[in-house]
């Protein structure tokens, strides 16, 4: 037997990655926008302080590799993320990498006779882009690494060559700051996948829970043997037709429909040759009220009324002439012979018809007055239908 509990954790886990491959490709473009921006900030602050023409180098490495990430994105925004989820890390990791090699550039361009200023703003933008860098590149943690360690590396390499005294703290302080900043990511993103993992789940749940809403509403409505629609939801739908009829001043027929010597069959057959025989008129009755015709309109299917009873109504009828070859064709169609096994069954049926209004006005009194009818057309030989009133002419025109 397979694992069922391993296939959803697997399918809950492959699901989580593809929200996060839709996050990280959602919000890089703008998180590569701002990096460029601010790399043009500085290259216009330090343009008189540093070496242009490394300034230049540093500059254009950035936006290279800028364009390349954006590139990137808009070749992989083509593709569904559910194909992104495993294709992006080695590619753009590269690319992010040489990114992250380029703001660590800044440190060659650091001098000491320079402004304090220019020195600040290197060393403080060697610190802060790690940090600014979690909200997307955390969202894949190679991705992260490859951005942030550069920059914090060349920090280490500031603390241990260039400051000329506390050489010892800066770079202790520089190597406990890299560790903040990796943990700080990994719960970053540990946080994010539980998230989305949570949502997932919850996602899965909700569609679980609608699929058995679903089923229970069947089970409450269908007839589990013939697939037809039960009491129950007759009662429900014949109500709302007869205040149609009632609106619209227009006539509707009920339709009691019950198997003749199905007792019989059962007793002499067995049940399951009486289950078979129900399905089968059960899709005759079904198919035969779906066919388009000017006779008589079924607002809905025949309904499973009891064990071998069928029920169905007619509106919008203009005469019981129309009803009456309604009701043949349901004898014609019930009498037709069924195979079952090396059996051979000759079924038929009686029906017992009322009318609204001139048999009643509610759906209980016709259902009543159509039993009256039946058990008629029942004592009259069966294989036949029978009206309640035995005029058999009401005018409806």
């Amino acid at each position: 037997m397979p694992d069922t509990s391993k296939t959803v954790a697997e399918q809950d886990s492959h699901d989580t990655r593809e929200k996060l491959a839709n996050l990280f490709y959602q919000y890089a473009p703008a998180t590569i926008l701002a990096s460029q921006f601010i790399a043009i900030i500085i290259a216009i602050t330090l343009y008189k302080q540093v070496d242009q023409n490394l300034l230049y180098v540093w500059l254009g490495s950035i936006t290279l590799f800028n364009l390349l990430r954006l590139g990137f994105h808009k070749l992989k925004a083509r593709r569904r993320a559910a194909e992104l989820i495993d294709s992006p890390v080695s590619q753009y990791i590269v690319l992010t990498l040489f990114s992250g090699l380029s703001w660590s550039f800044l440190l060659v361009l650091f001098e000491s006779a320079m402004p304090l200023y220019a020195q600040l703003l290197i060393i403080i933008t060697l610190v802060c882009m790690p940090v600014a860098s979690i909200p997307n590149n955390a969202i894949w943690l190679p991705i992260y690494y490859a951005y942030a360690a550069p920059s914090l590396f060349s920090l280490l390499l500031w603390s241990l060559l260039i400051v000329d005294n506390l050489n010892l703290e800066y770079s202790t302080l520089t190597i406990a700051y890299s560790i903040v900043l990796f943990i700080t990511a990994h719960v970053y993103h540990r946080n994010l996948r539980q998230a989305l993992q949570t949502t997932t789940q919850n996602e899965r749940l909700i569609a679980e829970l609608s699929l058995a809403n679903r089923q229970l509403e069947e089970f409450a409505y269908i007839d589990p043997l013939t697939g037809l629609t039960n009491r129950r939801w007759f009662q429900e739908q014949a109500d709302n037709a007869l205040e149609r009829c009632q609106r619209h001043k227009s006539n509707l027929a009920l339709l009691l429909i019950d198997l003749d010597n199905f007792k019989k069959i059962n007793d002499e057959l067995g049940h399951s040759v009486g289950d078979d025989v129900l399905k089968t008129i059960a899709k005759r009755l079904k198919a035969t009220f779906r066919q388009t015709d000017s006779i008589a309109h079924a607002q809905m299917d025949a309904a499973r009324f009891g064990g071998d009873e069928f029920i169905l109504l007619l509106e919008d009828i203009r005469s019981s002439h129309d009803v009456k070859k309604a009701a043949q064709r349901v004898l014609d169609e019930v009498h037709e012979p069924i195979h079952s096994g090396k059996q051979l069954i000759e079924p038929s049926c009686s029906l017992g018809i009322a009318f609204y209004p001139a048999d009643g006005n509610t759906i209980a009194t016709l259902i009543r007055r159509a039993d009256v009818a039946l058990y008629r057309a029942k004592d009259s030989g069966k294989n036949n239908f029978q009206f309640y009133d035995d005029t058999e002419m009401i005018s409806m025109s």
